[in-house]
Formats: structure tokens, sequence, C-alpha cells
């Protein structure tokens, strides 16, 4: 039905809570694949996962993370390939269902983005708050009987101003994709990966973020269209950072170290998502306050 890979490094407690909350809140058939690395007194960490989730496929992170995504996405036999990181947390439940997913794609959409909704109205830059609404030309989509709501915005990204969420499409922070449309860029970007690495060129970085950065090389290649749920499902809580290629700001407001998260999760703590509060979420990357929830 649909693929959910998740990349992970050196956050086996934030992991757990990614699992968990996608397990809580997305579709039931899903298949979790997580796409990890972990360097000194993590290994164990990981180990104690994939015990905890034996319904999740756990993949270490070869020499080349291009050619391990390429290799996930192509051996997929679903239709859509979604992804997330470890510090992306499903926060609340989808409210639309895999049919209506497919009628939604019947629309020439570059991807369904999970991170953005109605109630994401702000971006920071550089530590500026700016605001991002959503855009004016965008429109409904799906009509919840039920509940006499929609369940699906859409709009054009290519007439959105640059630099905001609504323009940006090839995301790896819940962003889901059909397969047809991820799968060709992720060949393209293993066989782009090889070619630099043969001539010397060492900025091919094997990060999520190298890849989603990559990514964008073709923004143009791919469909207009955006579409969203009509409130958003999943937050990003940049709590710390684990890798170096990639000045991402973190822990600004809730400053965690990984190596001591470590320690809570091989003493058995884990984080419970309903003892956690998100409150209103306005920005897809909002510090959440993570050890409230740890039990």
């Amino acid at each position: 039905m649909i693929t959910s890979i998740i990349f992970s490094k050196d956050r086996p407690l934030q992991l757990d809570l990614t699992i968990r909350s996608i397990r809580e809140n997305f579709f039931v058939q899903n298949n979790i694949l997580v796409l990890y690395k972990e360097t000194t007194g993590y290994a164990s960490s990981y180990k104690t996962l994939q015990n905890e989730h034996p319904n999740v496929v756990f993949h270490k992170q070869g020499d080349s993370i291009f050619q391990d995504i390429n290799r996930l996405v192509s051996e997929s036999e679903d239709n859509y390939i979604v992804f997330f990181t470890d510090d992306n947390i499903f926060y609340r439940k989808a409210s639309f269902t895999y049919d209506d997913m497919n009628s939604l794609f019947k629309e020439d959409l570059s991807c369904l983005s999970l991170r953005i909704g109605a109630n994401t109205t702000q971006r920071e830059i550089d530590g500026v708050i700016g605001n991002d609404h959503l855009p004016d030309q965008a429109f409904v989509f799906v009509k919840d009987e039920e509940e006499d709501d929609y369940k699906f915005i859409a709009w054009n990204r290519t007439t959105v101003k640059p630099c905001g969420y609504w323009s940006y499409a090839l995301s790896v922070d819940g962003h889901i994709f059909e397969k047809k449309t991820i799968a060709p860029i992720c060949d393209e970007l293993l066989y782009q990966s090889q070619y630099c690495g043969h001539k010397g060129d060492l900025k091919w970085r094997d990060t999520p973020n190298e890849f989603e950065s990559k990514l964008q090389r073709f923004q143009f290649e791919v469909h207009g269209g955006m579409a969203a749920p009509s409130y958003s499902c999943v937050v990003n809580s940049p709590n710390n950072r684990v890798q170096s290629s990639h000045d991402n700001f973190s822990g600004r407001v809730y400053p965690l170290v990984p190596y001591e998260l470590n320690e809570q999760f091989q003493k058995g703590k884990r984080l419970n998502a309903d003892k956690i509060s998100f409150g209103d979420i306005v920005c897809p990357h909002t510090e959440i306050d993570l050890l409230a929830g740890l039990e």
C-alpha cells in the first residue's frame, strides 16, 4: 500500500516515538523501513529497537546513502513512498483514507505533504519568524460527508512565492510521493553521486539533508500540484542535530543531548506521545518538550 522510509542516526529514543506515532496515526497498511546509522555507543540501542518493533525492517546505512535509498525505493512493491526523519512526530491521526489519497493523486500532484495545512502559517529562517500562509488560490478537495468538512487542500506550487513550505515539494519531512515519480529521481541521484565520486567530488555527503538538497534539482521536473490535509499531521521537533553536513537550527527552546537520551533509552525509558503537549502547531518545524513524555 505505502512504504514509509525513516532516516535515523543516534536517536533511538526519538526514533521509537516516530515509529509509535506512525503506527498510531497513519495507515495500517504501511511497510515501515528504517535506514539508520549509528556511532559508538548506539549499536545496542538499535538492536533493542529491532526487537521491540519486529514488524519494522531496519537497514544499516552502507557506503552510500544514495545507493541505500535507491534500493529501498526501487524494491518497494507499494504505489506510494513517504520519507520521515527520526525527529518527525505524527502528532495527530490522518483524516483521510487510502482511497481518498488515490483519488487525490489522480490530479497530477508532485506530493502530498503531511507537515503543512491551513493551521501552519509561519516559517522560521535564520531565527527570523515570518508569515507563510495558505496560498490564496488553494482549493478544497474531497469532502468528508460525516464531518461536513474537507479532507484536503490543493494548490499550484509554481504560482506561490518561493522559499516557503507551500512551494517546497521535494522534502523528506513527511511528504508522500507516487513511486513512479520518486523512483526515477532516486535512480538518477545514485548515478550522479557515483559519477561525482569517481571524479573526486566529495560534496555528496551521506546524510538525509544531502539527499534532500540534491532532490531540489528536480523541482521543475515534477508536477506543479501539491496537496496537504486540511490540518497538518506531522511536525518536526528539532531538539538536537546529529549530522554535520548542514547547519540546521536545533535546541533553541528544548535542547536535548543525544547521548543523554540514549542513556535514558538504555535504562528502559520511552517517550509517551499521550503525555506530550503539542499545542497549536503553526510551523512545521516546532520544538516540542519531548521529555514531558518520558516514562
